[in-house]
């Protein structure tokens, strides 16, 4: 796919009153500049390419996550941090959430099941806080299952 092809998903979504949850990485991510979809989910990385800001620390973060809501890519970010947990920013709200211990297997699925329990929590209207407590959970169980 190009990479403006989320972007035009997007803006054909919104025109219709929909929301988008996006989760694509590198130039894709990048051309969602000003489009606005719902929600993204960058990891640190990402979100550091994004802002063109690779000294970007940990305690920066959620600061960044603002600027990238700013500039237009999404009302809301939710960016994954690995093991170090995961911080979910809008333009009003900043919650960050720890990673509990667990016996690791495999990572494959974990940013995939994260944004499948972000999804059904904000479909039954819960708080973003409880969003991205909920979207932790389903990302650290998936990583205690071997493979997908």
């Amino acid at each position: 796919m190009p990479d403006y092809f989320y972007g035009l998903i997007v803006k054909t979504a919104n025109a219709a009153g929909a929301k988008c949850i996006v989760d694509t990485s590198r130039s894709a991510l990048q051309a969602l500049k000003g489009r606005g979809a719902y929600l993204i989910k960058p990891n640190i990385s990402e979100l550091r390419k994004l802002l063109n800001s690779p000294d970007l620390g940990p305690m920066e973060i959620d600061d960044a996550a603002q600027q990238v809501i700013a500039d237009g890519y999404a009302e809301i970010a939710a960016i994954s941090m690995g093991p170090q947990g995961r911080w979910i920013v809008s333009k009003d709200e900043k919650y960050f959430v720890t990673a509990p211990k667990a016996e690791k297997r495999s990572t494959v699925g974990a940013g995939d099941s994260m944004v499948a329990g972000l999804t059904s929590m904000l479909l039954l209207q819960k708080s973003l806080k409880e969003a991205v407590a909920f979207g932790m959970a389903c990302s650290t169980a998936a990583t205690m299952n071997a493979g997908t």
